[in-house]
Formats: structure tokens, C-alpha cells, sequence
């Protein structure tokens, strides 16, 4: 989507408190020019989240390891032993190189740009299986009636949480790091859900929190509760809380026409040009 070197950080970060420290584990020379950050809601929910502890810098620096853990090994041969994977499927017949039983078996894993490929998932959602993780949201719901796993019922929002974004943000001006912020979008239907629900009132004071402290800094921040508020729809979801390639593909247009900091890495003509190629509900780009 930008037409300047970038990387995804996926996966780097849960909570409110990681941020700081994972971008200090970053040499300040290496530092990006600007930062698309993504602010779940959940974030700001101090029964999911009360931010009492901050990792250490070193969680991201010692993080990788070559060989994997022991226990994995053995629960990874004893499904193959089981059966569970066939042996006769490891053999590579795709010009893709897959790496890993996740990519091997279920076609999804991390693309050369860092990117969430959600390949086996798409297929199923295309073809109306109802094995598709969250098929018709019905975990997301789940999670919704049970108020658990990341959808813990809120009244207010965490002012811990905010305080700890006016930090961040305060690090990466002094750093010189652009940042751009926005809370992502859930489906329609999860959306009425959870405000039918009545459980999450801290979700409608998130951004009029937030947008003060972007705005002390001169940064960029948006708001997308639901999919529909970004031309985008249910049928373009992966599932309940994550937009497939057309739905952030729009809220980055939707940012650019409104004039972002962004429009000097990317072209927003080019980008509706792609759009309108898209592959399918899901995908735009092939690799």
C-alpha cells in the first residue's frame, strides 16, 4: 500500500504499556519516520487491561529464538504421528514458498512485507463453510455474552491508559516519529451487538479522550467503530474485529483524502486504482 520502504509490526504488541518499550528496543537510527498505530478499544478497558506491569525493553530484544521450544516439538510430532497432518502434504507443489505448518496446512501466515495472510480463513468465508473461525461472528458473540477475551465489559474509560498514550506520544515527538492513530473498526453486526449489549459505554468516550492528546502533539488520529463508517462491510471481515485487505485499504484512503502526512509515502490514486482490481472481498494484493 506505500510506495516508500515500510514494515509491518504485527504481533508486537497487546497493550497500552508495550509500545513504548518495544520502540525503545528499536536502535534510534532505525527509528520509522512515521508509525500507523492501531488503538483496540480494549485498550482503554481497565477490566481487560489495568496496566499495572511494563515489559522490559529486553522483551523484544531476546525475543527471537532459532530452534523452537521442546514442548512444541513434541506436541508438533505427536499430531503428525496422530495423523492430523499427512506427511504427503509437506511437499512443496506452489510457486509460493510456505514456511511452517500454519502456512503448509491452512494457507495463512506472515507475507514477505510482514502482513497477515489469512489465506485458508478467506477460502472457507468465500465458500460459506461453517468451519471458518467465527463463522456468522458466533465466537465473537460468544465472547460478547460471557464479556471475556478481550470484550470485558467496561462503564468508563481507564485514565491510566490515556496517560500512558500522552507518554508515547510524547516519546515519539521527542524522537521525531510521525504518528498516525486510529481505533479500528468491528463488523456492523458485532457493533450493534455490543451496544444493544449496554456493557460497553467506555467504547463511546474512547476518542473524545484521545483526540485532545493527538491533537497537543500535532498528530494524526481517526475513528472507526464499525466497518460501514469506512465504505467498507460485514462481507469484507475476517471475522468479528479484523477488516480484510479492502476494509484498511479504505480507511487508509479515507485518511490520505482527508488530507494525512501519509500522502507523502503513498498515492491515493493509485491505491483506489488497486482497489477497484481487488481479487476478491479480501484480498487486493497478490504477494
Amino acid at each position: 500500500m506505500f510506495d516508500s520502504s515500510f514494515y509491518n509490526a504485527g504481533y508486537t504488541i497487546s497493550g497500552l504499556n508495550d509500545f513504548r518499550p518495544f520502540l525503545k528496543s528499536i536502535p534510534n537510527a532505525k527509528h520509522p519516520k512515521y508509525i500507523i498505530i492501531g488503538l483496540d478499544q480494549w485498550m482503554f478497558n481497565s477490566s481487560w487491561d489495568r496496566l499495572n506491569s511494563t515489559p522490559s525493553v529486553k522483551s523484544w530484544q531476546n525475543s527471537f529464538s532459532f530452534y523452537p521450544d521442546p514442548d512444541d516439538i513434541y506436541l508438533i510430532y505427536k499430531d503428525l504421528y496422530a495423523g492430523k497432518y499427512p506427511l504427503d502434504s509437506l511437499q512443496q507443489h506452489n510457486p509460493v514458498q510456505k514456511i511452517g505448518l500454519n502456512a503448509t496446512f491452512n494457507n495463512i501466515g506472515f507475507r514477505n512485507d510482514g502482513s497477515m495472510y489469512y489465506g485458508g480463513q478467506i477460502v472457507k468465508l468465500m465458500n460459506h463453510d461453517r468451519t471458518a473461525r467465527d463463522y456468522e461472528y458466533s465466537n465473537t458473540f460468544d465472547r460478547i455474552k460471557r464479556g471475556n477475551q478481550r470484550f470485558e465489559y467496561g462503564k468508563s474509560v481507564n485514565e491510566k491508559a490515556v496517560l500512558e498514550l500522552n507518554e508515547l506520544l510524547k516519546y515519539c515527538k521527542e524522537q521525531k516519529i510521525e504518528v498516525i492513530g486510529f481505533l479500528p473498526p468491528f463488523a456492523d453486526k458485532v457493533y450493534s451487538k455490543m451496544n444493544e449489549s449496554d456493557n460497553y459505554n467506555y467504547m463511546k468516550e474512547i476518542y473524545s479522550k484521545v483526540k485532545p492528546v493527538f491533537d497537543n502533539f500535532k498528530f494524526e488520529i481517526y475513528d472507526f467503530p464499525k466497518v460501514s463508517l469506512c465504505n467498507s462491510n460485514d462481507n469484507e471481515t475476517i471475522d468479528g474485529f479484523h477488516g480484510g485487505e479492502l476494509t484498511y485499504q479504505k480507511i487508509l484512503i479515507i485518511m490520505l483524502d482527508s488530507g494525512s502526512i501519509l500522502n507523502q509515502v503513498t498515492n491515493v490514486k493509485r491505491l483506489k486504482i488497486d482497489l477497484s482490481k481487488n481479487k476478491n472481498n479480501y484480498i487486493i494484493y497478490d504477494n
